[in-house]
C-alpha cells in the first residue's frame, strides 16, 4: 500500500450489503474513482474481498477489522495474511462496532504494515483519542470534527486541488511517529506492552520512556536495551567474577536478550578512588571491573 492521499473517501457498506449485491455496489464506486480521480476506500465483509478485489481496479478493497496473530493456531480470529492474498489493500480498526484493546490495537497495526496494507481508524472525536491514534502509527483517521485532527497534524497538502479540507471530515496522516525520542528509540508497542494503557500521546511515551517505575536505577529506555523487564526491580544488568583455575579472573553477566547491535564491553580499573580510570587496556591486571552494555550511538 502507497501513500494515503488527500482527501480520500471511505465507502462502507458494513454488512448490509454482501455477495452478488455487494459486489455490484464495489463496481459502481470502481467507476466513481476511476471518473473522479479520488482515492476511495471500500470495505466489505470478510468472504466477499476475493470477489469484490477480482471486480474492481481503482478502489482500496478494505476489510473491515482484523487481529494481530501469525498463521498458526487461532480458530475463528481474522489472520492478516488471509485478508492480503484475498486482495485487501488496507484495514479499518477499532471501529465504534468493533473495538480492540490499546494493546491488541497497537500489534494490528503492526502486523497490516508489516503486510504492506494501509490502516485507517474511526470515529476518533476525543483530543487523547486522536493523540494516541496518531501515536500509533494510523495511516488515516476519521473524526467529527475535522479540526482537532488538523491541530494534531499541522497543514496537509491536498493532492486534489479541486477540493478543500474543509469539506471532508477525514484526513490521512504519513510519518507518524512510532518511537520515544530518547537516546534508545524504544517502540511505544513495547512500551504499551509493559505498561498498558499508560501513555497515549507520543510526549507521554516519552517521558514513560525516560522514567525509572520500578526504582532500580535505570530509566525505561535503559531496560529496553538490556532486555529486561522495566517494571521488576530484581530484572537488571548485574556483573559476575569467578576465579578460573589458573586464577585468573573470570567476568561474566547476566544478560539473555538485550537489543541486537548491543554488545557487554569488560573493563578494569586500578582503583575506585579518587576516581576510577575505566579500560579495556588495563585488563587483566586491574583489581576492579565493570561490565558496560555498549550500543551504537551511545558511547
Amino acid at each position: 500500500m502507497g501513500k494515503v492521499n488527500v482527501p480520500f473517501l471511505f465507502v462502507n457498506p458494513k454488512s448490509y450489503f454482501y455477495g452478488k449485491k455487494c459486489v455490484d455496489f464495489a463496481k459502481e464506486v470502481d467507476r466513481i474513482c476511476k471518473e473522479t480521480g479520488l482515492q476511495m476506500f471500500f470495505t466489505c465483509p470478510y468472504a466477499d474481498i476475493r470477489e469484490v478485489a477480482k471486480n474492481t481496479e481503482h478502489v482500496i478493497v478494505t476489510a473491515q477489522s482484523m487481529e494481530s496473530l501469525h498463521p498458526g493456531r487461532g480458530m475463528g480470529a481474522v489472520l492478516g495474511e488471509s485478508l492480503k492474498e484475498a486482495g485487501a489493500g488496507a484495514v479499518v480498526l477499532n471501529h465504534a462496532e468493533k473495538t480492540l484493546t490499546v494493546t491488541e490495537l497497537y500489534k494490528s497495526i503492526l502486523r497490516a504494515h508489516e503486510l504492506g496494507m494501509a490502516v485507517g481508524a474511526w470515529t476518533v472525536d476525543a483530543t487523547n483519542a486522536i493523540d494516541s491514534t496518531i501515536a500509533r502509527g494510523v495511516d488515516a483517521i476519521t473524526s467529527n470534527y475535522p479540526d482537532r485532527v488538523r491541530d494534531r497534524l499541522g497543514p496537509l497538502e491536498l493532492a486534489d486541488p479541486r477540493f478543500t479540507s474543509g469539506l471532508f471530515s477525514t484526513f490521512a496522516h504519513e510519518g507518524a511517529r512510532t518511537r520515544t525520542a530518547t537516546p534508545v528509540p524504544v517502540p511505544f508497542a513495547w512500551l504499551d506492552d509493559a505498561f498498558p494503557s499508560s501513555a497515549l500521546s507520543p510526549v507521554e511515551f516519552d517521558a514513560l520512556a525516560e522514567s525509572d517505575p520500578d526504582g532500580d536505577g535505570l530509566a525505561t529506555w535503559a531496560e529496553y536495551l538490556c532486555g529486561t523487564d522495566p517494571a521488576d526491580p530484581s530484572s537488571r544488568l548485574l556483573a559476575t567474577i569467578d576465579i578460573a583455575p589458573d586464577g585468573a579472573p573470570v567476568v561474566g553477566w547476566n544478560l539473555m536478550n538485550p537489543l541486537p547491535g548491543s554488545s557487554c564491553i569488560v573493563e578494569g580499573s586500578p582503583a575506585l578512588s579518587p576516581a576510577p580510570s575505566w579500560s579495556t587496556n588495563s585488563l587483566p591486571s586491574s583489581p576492579f571491573f565493570r561490565v558496560r552494555l555498549s550500543y551504537p550511538g551511545l558511547d
